[in-house]
């Protein structure tokens, strides 16, 4: 009866192929949060709502998200090599870390800033109507998202 061999060799996926469509994704992510947050910021200040505001923040940190996710998937989809005999796969924990890190930070620091501006008294205009246009769109765009 035939041993098998103690080198077990597993088919690789091909990794050049998810790189590119998984960038390709990230990258149309990234241009429509970048525009979202534009508007988001431009129009929370415009018709006083912090709310749109911070969620405006909050799509330019995932289009920060997007650069971290776009270098990691580059390096964590290289070959096996004399160094890293199984891939390099396991930066994608060191990429998570690295995200969690950041979405920390910022909501942190908007959580901080909102505090404060509560404590300081100062009067809070009401929201414009225009603010609820702005968040439909908001949601409509993550509505394919969630599918």
């Amino acid at each position: 009866m035939e041993q098998p061999s103690p080198t077990h060799h597993r088919p690789q996926p091909d990794l050049e192929k998810e790189k590119h469509a998984a960038s390709r994704v990230t990258l149309i992510g990234m241009f429509l949060d970048a525009f979202l947050g534009v508007i988001k910021v431009i129009g929370g200040t415009l018709f006083h709502s912090q709310a749109l505001v911070v969620d405006g923040i909050h799509s330019f940190t995932d289009v920060v998200s997007d650069w971290v996710v776009l270098a990691v998937m580059r390096l964590s989809r290289k070959g096996p090599d004399a160094d890293h005999p199984y891939g390099h796969q396991r930066i994608e924990t060191l990429g998570t870390l690295l995200l969690g890190s950041i979405l920390i930070a910022v909501g942190a620091a908007l959580a901080w800033e909102n505090i404060l501006r509560l404590l300081s008294g100062e009067d809070l205009a009401v929201p414009g109507w225009p603010v609820l246009v702005a968040a439909a769109i908001s949601v409509g765009k993550k509505i394919p998202a969630c599918l």
